[in-house]
């Protein structure tokens, strides 16, 4: 999904389809009566607003730092080399134009030494102490998968 995409769909796409799954669930829970008595419809309507919403952007976390460098992983490495535990750092960069996001894992010695065999030594190092295993880029995205001395596993991605 592009940025673009991504900013439609969560701003403009969702927000009534939210406003919506609100009202449903706050009818089904009033004829229920899940509310205490006593609680004005107001309050119990933005208490299911914010649950709502909370669900909402637990999805978005769990996307953004479970799901989508697990997919990016298998896509630039062919695998999964590294879990969501092993998530040291992130730096996303959602600006208008060039939306980009880095991944940082802790890697073993051993995943490490497998990754560092596939590394293209005729390309330039993207940093000092670092070998690319990985790179795609073309006129509207740039993606790499770099493995460093200190068994650092970065996957970048960024649209241009």
């Amino acid at each position: 999904m592009t940025y673009t995409s991504m900013v439609v769909t969560n701003s403009i796409l969702l927000s009534p389809l939210l406003l919506v799954i609100n009202l449903v669930v706050w009818g089904l829970a009033r004829w229920l009566r899940l509310f205490p008595e006593g609680v004005p419809g107001f309050v119990s309507f933005v208490l299911v607003g914010l649950g709502t919403g909370g669900t909402f952007t637990l999805y978005n976390m769990a996307s953004l730092l479970v799901m989508l460098p697990a997919d990016l992983q298998t896509d630039f490495l062919g695998a999964r080399y590294a879990s969501p535990l092993d998530l040291r750092d992130v730096d996303m960069q959602f600006s208008f134009q060039d939306p980009s996001a880095e991944w940082r894992y802790a890697v073993s010695p051993a995943t490490a030494e497998t990754l560092r065999r596939r590394c293209n030594l005729a390309a330039p190092r993207p940093r000092p102490g670092e070998c690319l295993i990985y790179r795609r880029m073309d006129e509207r995205v740039m993606e790499s998968a770099t493995i460093s001395d200190d068994n650092l596993l970065r996957i970048s991605w960024a649209l241009w």
